[in-house]
């Protein structure tokens, strides 16, 4: 009986050590997934800026592609330490993937107003991404430390 309960106990340190391992991958995913994220956002400004409507349309495809990962990239579980995630997140679920969504549909919209290379309907579809940003990390993003 003894044996029986160190391989439970061993079994439970073993699923604990790996859900912990799980966690900091999904971490640095998320993290690495939204420096990318800033990358293609530059990309999106410089293309605006020089007319570059191509350019303007893969970035803001490749941040609605990644917007439509992000609830996928917080598991419950994943807050606090290195992270910048707020407890809001998890406590207001429904409201952190509406912010998600309403982030990649900003981004579709605005790829779509640079195939079409109207250059105010880009301006406004950019600043409607940069807005959907904003509200999603006032509420469910802390500041830099």
């Amino acid at each position: 009986m003894r044996k029986m309960t160190q391989m439970i106990v061993a079994g439970t340190l073993m699923l604990s050590v790996s859900g912990l391992a799980l966690a900091a991958d999904v971490v640095k995913e998320r993290q690495d997934g939204f420096k990318e994220n800033v990358t293609q956002l530059k990309a999106i400004k410089a293309g605006g800026e020089s007319g570059d409507h191509g350019a303007v349309q893969a970035a803001a495809e490749s941040v609605a592609a990644f917007a439509a990962k992000i609830p996928d990239l917080f598991p419950e579980g994943t807050g606090g330490g290195e992270t910048r995630a707020k407890d809001e997140i998890w406590s207001d679920w429904q409201g952190f993937v509406a912010a998600a969504e309403a982030n990649e549909q900003a981004a579709l919209k605005l790829a779509s107003a640079a195939e079409s290379g109207v250059a105010s309907d880009i301006a406004a579809a950019q600043k409607a991404l940069g807005e959907s940003c904003g509200a999603c990390h006032d509420k469910y993003r802390l500041p830099k430390k």
